[in-house]
């Protein structure tokens, strides 16, 4: 690890609670009440034994405001997208599969077991494929946003199968839920988050 590097926090160290600023205590108590009980559910760990935030959320307090808003774009995607939960993951997943973000794909591998994808499955988005047994729609949102992400562009055969199964409304959504997914690709890989060293997830698990 280089000099810059701060153990889970990568290039940024984690902040205590006991120093946090008041917009930042503020934001650290909203990620504490509702992300860390969703990632210790799904079987990830977003704080560490001292109660200071890992993954993404600790780089969020130092910009609480303009995070704060981001974590609250996200939770409005979450809520009102027509996207099926499976889905959903299959997006991030290709997602971090592009940008090869180690901690988004640890956090959501967890995720994806929790709303049913197989341990092959998702091994196999996370290596960047596409599965064998995904619905017509998740392996149509797959391919939709493997192609955009890697390659800035969607052919048209991929994006009419995309439209057919999820419509015009469906994929201003998926867009929006890919973008989301893309800026914290580029936070986790820019302060060199790491994966912290836990027990394996749920789908590690099964696979065994």
């Amino acid at each position: 690890m280089s000099n810059l590097e701060h153990g889970l926090g990568g290039r940024l160290p984690l902040l205590e609670p006991s120093k946090l600023k008041p917009e930042q205590r503020e934001l650290y108590n909203k990620i504490n009440s509702v992300v860390v009980p969703l990632a210790e559910d799904a079987g990830f760990k977003s704080k560490d034994g001292e109660g200071q935030l890992v993954g993404p959320f600790n780089a969020t307090l130092y910009s609480p405001q303009m995070c704060g808003s981001f974590l609250a774009l996200q939770k409005m995607e979450e809520a009102h997208t027509s996207l099926p939960k499976r889905t959903r993951q299959v997006v991030i997943l290709t997602v971090g599969s592009v940008w090869k973000a180690p901690y988004e794909l640890y956090a959501h591998s967890a995720v994806a077991a929790k709303v049913g994808l197989t341990a092959q499955q998702i091994d196999s988005l996370v290596s960047g494929h596409s599965p064998d047994g995904l619905s017509e729609g998740e392996l149509a949102a797959q391919r939709f946003t493997w192609q955009l992400v890697s390659e800035h562009a969607v052919d048209g055969d991929i994006y009419a199968a995309a439209q057919e199964v999820f419509s015009d409304q469906g994929l201003v959504e998926m867009l929006m839920l890919i973008g989301c997914y893309l800026s914290v690709c580029a936070l986790l890989n820019a302060f060199s988050v790491p994966v912290p060293d836990v027990r394996p997830t749920r789908h590690e698990e099964d696979a065994r």
